[in-house]
């Protein structure tokens, strides 16, 4: 009994691959003769065998670990490679996603009792912020490719949400959490379950009602992340302090005019050059002839452009030091409020026919928060603008002081020069003469600046979602061997994003020119012009979805092979599916705004026709050395509207030598078909991490080819210029792409020995190799392919006219690089999973039981194009190896939890192991000095976990735990090389050591 009342309460958490595992989980097993249907298969078995890995997650468990949104759990799991969570500030969207052998969120179809839920946007990815885990019974995680059972999107396979049903009482739950570390980042939930059975028990209601709140939690607010740290390169033994180029108090460019002048230089002598004397310690005189600014000692390197930055009157700007430090006002843990309602019941009307309904609300807001909207541009400076300081208006008429109405060539051909021996150059880009006196009126400056002034504040992003999906079917018994289900939902989610902190660049330079807004120094906008430049846009996101789906299964009797006891098995049904997705910016979120990315509409709609089939075939049970044989397929043809007719189908075998020992093989094409974001996505701007080869410094590699770059839109070369890590591009759709496509191979083993009692051991080897993907080129590889390989077409085809600022050779908007996605990209992912169960008894002390998870990755490898070489992540981070996965991809990881049953207690403790791993190679290969040893590794992690549960009596349980109990700190990395908060959050515990205290109810 109480071996059984262990396996009930907490490690119910197992992977259902044969009768084996089914054995060892009482708690789970059916009874006498009844069927059930397993996730990953619509033929009903009498027992949990599947031909495919399942990996089940009680609800228990998530109790035991606090876990208040599923991803946090998920994530810890060897099959997944983290998505966006409650840390992902930038990148994220406020949504939290799974990602199953890190092949994409969009190739992991999430499902909620075995059909579709919502997604959040027209990217078709579900945010499982909208299934509280109140609400949740099991979480069953099928991997491998299943679009023959449920079509489109399971191509790295499926994460089914099974929810409570069949319920009888009221149960309170409620839980606070902190990180102990600063006693915040709190987070409290509450869950109301209220169920009951009527009309003699054929019938059953349930609902339930829940709330949590989560407290925001600022990377300021921790040592390691409140700076932007970069990796000084080899040979450093501490990371630096640095941040963006984009600085208070400005970046103005010296060689924005377009002879190269230095800014303020006297070439001919005839004035005082720019003297900084006056303006505090620290600021040394220049030279005659040098330029009018002078360096800050000790250290940094001088760069020859001008900043305001604690300087009234200008002074060259420092690198690192002026540059601005973007990390304490970003999110080290999103704040959330979210409310949900469910609501599920069923009524048995005879013995041939149960209606079933359920509906699901939840609301969640979800804030994100950036730095101050960093804009670089170039702007029209009157020479007559209030704003100047004195000194710096001398140093500008000093390098700009020629214009000459009536150009002429002397009798040699060669221009003409002024009284200072300047040529006469009417024609130059970078002035204006308006009143034609000869004299410059205007002139054209690239200045970067970071308006954190306070007329304006912090970018913030507030995403209000409400989704709700209604579904209402019947089932039942056609006849002892047949049966049916068929069911009809609608699913709608609506976000309304709100988003301030943007600037109009537009009124931004109409301010400069007529002398309204001030860039001349920190917090020098005036809150008249912080009206004026200032842009909140609000974002209206809505998808909807019709699905139909009838499905009737049972058994052939009469045919069955000569050696098999039972007869075939067969299911077949039809589906109808209607997608909708309507995204609408506000109007001012255009090409003219900076800060949030900028958003176009996109809408669009699409319905798929399907019909489906699936048998399972016993060939041989019950002989010597074969205890059971048999073979498995499923075919599905889809029909879109957008893309045409798509197959995809299964193929396995099972064979079980003898009893408690099973072996497995399974088949899979799968397909994905391109959502309406891919389809129908205008251009938009993105800011993907990348070093520029043309560049050198922090942001550059500086390993391009001179001629190329100076060709191809940089005027300096393998010069310090970019100012970013994070390059500014366009993004958009396309209308012809066709479906992806996916084959994946599953072989493996169950062993349950009879020799150990309660132990079960499972080995799977997998195989998924995705083809046609949908992606764009990543911006590393086509800066690679053309400044550094020298492949002429790419440069081309993406680095022509207009992708580069003509006077600095930056990517900033309006030159942008356009980036439209196509069926070209390749995905791999290849390894072997290794799971063991096992429960005992120990003596008087109690039960104790053991699960096991863990993955070695033998393969994790993507090609950016058909000829493209192709790029192994296999135990490597960042780079290229940051494109899909986003977050470390190690060889292996574990996850182990060791439970003891003694009495009314329960002790559980968790070991998570996340493998070691190196830096991506193939962008920073051996030799390269950029990164050092500060940043070219992450060792091994170890974190562990451990939950008290004490049972008061039979209504009350508590349950107090520490997650990470000994305080690990995440790795520090350099900028160019993490996700975000100088490390990879949502792999990589950021909290310290957290508490937790729970109590359960029931009456």
């Amino acid at each position: 009994m109480l071996r059984k009342r262990l396996a009930g309460r907490f490690l119910r958490t197992t992977m259902l691959s044969g009768v084996a595992a089914a054995a060892a989980m009482p708690a789970v097993a059916q009874e006498g003769n009844d069927t059930i249907v397993v996730t990953g298969s619509r033929i009903a078995r009498e027992d949990l065998a599947a031909p495919s890995p399942i990996a089940r997650v009680d609800s228990e468990q998530l109790v035991l670990t606090n876990t208040v949104n599923s991803e946090q759990f998920l994530n810890t799991l060897p099959q997944v490679v983290p998505a966006f969570d409650s840390t992902s500030n930038n990148p994220g969207n406020g949504t939290a996603t799974v990602s199953l052998r890190g092949l994409g969120t969009n190739r992991t179809l999430v499902l909620v009792d075995g059909s579709r839920y919502v997604a959040s946007g027209p990217g078709a990815v579900v945010d499982i912020n909208a299934i509280p885990t109140a609400l949740v019974e099991q979480v069953d995680i099928v991997t491998g490719g299943a679009s023959a059972i449920y079509g489109s999107d399971a191509m790295a396979g499926v994460v089914n949400f099974i929810l409570k049903d069949d319920f009888e009482g009221v149960q309170l739950d409620v839980s606070n959490e902190m990180s102990a570390a600063g006693w915040d980042a709190n987070i409290f939930n509450a869950a109301l379950t209220m169920g009951g059975n009527f009309a003699d028990g054929r019938g059953n209601a349930i609902m339930s009602l829940s709330y949590t709140n989560r407290e925001a939690l600022f990377q300021g607010d921790r040592d390691f992340s409140s700076l932007s740290l970069f990796d000084p390169g080899v040979g450093g033994t501490e990371f630096l302090s640095g941040g963006s180029g984009n600085a208070l108090g400005g970046q103005w460019v010296s060689l924005a005019n377009t002879n190269n002048e230095t800014l303020g230089a006297d070439p001919d002598d005839d004035m005082e050059p720019f003297d900084l004397d006056d303006e505090g310690p620290g600021f040394l005189d220049a030279p005659d002839g040098m330029p009018f600014y002078s360096c800050m000692p000790p250290s940094g390197t001088c760069s020859n452009n001008v900043t305001f930055n604690g300087a009234p009157n200008g002074r060259r700007y420092v690198n690192p030091q002026d540059q601005y430090n973007y990390a304490p006002v970003n999110y080290l843990q999103l704040p959330q409020e979210r409310y949900s309602v469910y609501a599920g019941g069923t009524f048995e009307i005879n013995e041939h026919v149960e209606v079933y309904a359920r509906g699901i609300f939840a609301q969640s807001v979800v804030d994100s928060q950036l730095a101050a909207t960093p804009v670089g541009g170039t702007f029209v400076l009157p020479l007559d603008n209030p704003n100047i300081p004195a000194d710096f208006l001398t140093a500008l008429i000093a390098t700009y002081d020629y214009v000459d109405p009536d150009p002429s060539m002397d009798n040699a051909g060669n221009p003409e020069l002024d009284g200072d021996g300047n040529p006469i150059m009417v024609n130059r880009s970078d002035v204006q003469d308006r009143d034609g006196d000869g004299e410059v009126d205007d002139i054209l400056i690239s200045v970067s600046r970071r308006y954190n002034d306070s007329a304006l504040g912090p970018r913030n992003s507030l995403r209000d979602t409400s989704s709700f999906q209604l579904l209402g079917g019947l089932r039942g018994d056609i006849s002892p061997n047949w049966s049916y289900d068929t069911f009809f939902q609608f699913g709608r989610s609506s976000a309304t994003q709100t988003q301030t902190g943007n600037i109009s660049f537009s009124s931004l330079q109409a301010g400069v020119t007529d002398g309204s807004c001030n860039i001349f120094g920190v917090d020098t906008i005036s809150e008249a012009c912080g009206q004026a430049i200032a842009r909140t846009g609000i974002i209206t996101n809505t998808v909807e979805q019709i699905q139909f789906v009838g499905v009737v299964n049972g058994t052939l009797e009469g045919f069955k092979f000569p050696w098999a006891e039972e007869s075939v098995g067969l299911a077949v049904g039809v589906e109808y599916r209607e997608e909708f997705a309507d995204f609408k910016p506000d109007s001012v979120l255009g090409p003219d705004v900076r800060g949030f990315n900028a958003s176009l509409p996109v809408s669009g709609r699409y319905d798929v026709y399907e019909i489906f089939g699936e048998t399972q075939i016993p060939i041989v049970q019950g002989l010597p050395g074969i205890e059971e044989l048999s073979i498995n397929g499923a075919y599905r043809y889809s029909d879109y509207s957008s893309i045409g007719g798509v197959s995809t189908y299964s193929a396995g075998a099972e064979w079980v030598p003898v009893e408690g020992l099973r072996f497995r093989g399974q088949f899979q094409h799968a397909a994905r078909a391109p959502n309406i974001s891919e389809l129908f996505s205008p251009f938009t701007n993105g800011f993907p991490g990348a070093q520029d080869p043309c560049s050198t410094g922090q942001n550059g590699s500086g390993n391009g080819q001179a001629a190329l770059c100076s060709a191809y839109g940089v005027p300096a070369p393998l010069t310090d210029f970019q100012q970013s890590g994070q390059l500014e591009a366009l993004f958009g759709g396309n209308p012809n792409l066709t479906a992806e496509t996916a084959d994946t191979i599953t072989i493996g083993a169950v062993w349950q020995p009879a020799m150990i009692d309660g132990l079960v051991l499972q080995v799977d080897y997998y195989d998924i190799e995705v083809d046609d993907a949908i992606s764009s080129p990543p911006l590393q590889y086509l800066l690679d392919q053309c400044y550094v390989v020298g492949d002429i077409p790419t440069c081309d085809t993406y680095f022509g006219p207009g992708t580069r600022n003509p006077l600095t050779g930056q990517f900033q908007a309006p030159f942008l690089v356009q980036n439209f996605v196509d069926n070209i990209a390749g995905f791999r992912a290849k390894g072997i999973d290794i799971q063991a169960n096992y429960s005992f008894d120990l003596s008087d002390v109690g039960v104790v039981s053991m699960v096991y998870y863990g993955n070695y990755t033998l393969d994790s490898q993507f090609q950016v194009t058909p000829t493209a070489p192709t790029i192994e992540c296999a135990g490597y981070y960042a780079g290229n190896c940051g494109i899909i996965a986003n977050e470390p991809t190690p060889t292996y990881k574990h996850t182990m939890q060791t439970s003891l049953l003694t009495g009314p207690l329960t002790t559980s403790v968790r070991w998570r192991l996340i493998g070691g791993t190196e830096i991506d190679p193939s962008v920073f290969p051996a030799g390269q000095t950029t990164i050092g040893d500060l940043s070219d590794d992450i060792s091994m992690y170890n974190y562990v976990d451990v939950t008290l549960q004490y049972a008061v009596n039979e209504n009350l349980d508590l349950t107090v735990g520490v997650q990470n109990i000994t305080g690990k700190d995440a790795p520090i990395l350099g900028s160019t090389v993490n996700e975000q908060a100088n490390t990879f959050p949502a792999t990589y515990e950021t909290l310290g050591r957290q508490l937790f205290i729970g109590a359960s109810v029931r009456f």
